[in-house]
């Protein structure tokens, strides 16, 4: 059964226990049927890019040596403080 939205009429092709959803979406583009398939991450799995920078600027912070890793800390502490709220859902 296809849901009425938007950008379309779409379905559920895969539902997975973290939330993530397979879509399949049918539009209209210049009168003709356009179908394609999409995936909506839940929470978690929509945060993995901010996930991968955080993981980028601690490996940064410990390849480099006291002073200049004071700073390099606190970056790479803010930006995985921001990638868990995303994956929790509060930001």
């Amino acid at each position: 059964m296809f849901t009425k939205g938007e950008h379309g009429a779409w379905k559920v092709i895969s539902q997975y226990a973290c939330g993530c959803q397979i879509r399949e979406v049918n539009r209209q583009f210049k009168g003709s049927a356009v179908v394609s398939t999409i995936i909506e991450y839940c929470p978690k799995h929509g945060a993995a890019p901010k996930m991968y920078e955080a993981l980028k600027a601690f490996d940064e912070y410990l390849s480099t040596n006291y002073p200049a890793n004071i700073r390099l800390k606190q970056i790479a502490t803010e930006k995985l403080e921001h990638a868990l709220l995303e994956a929790e859902g509060k930001e």
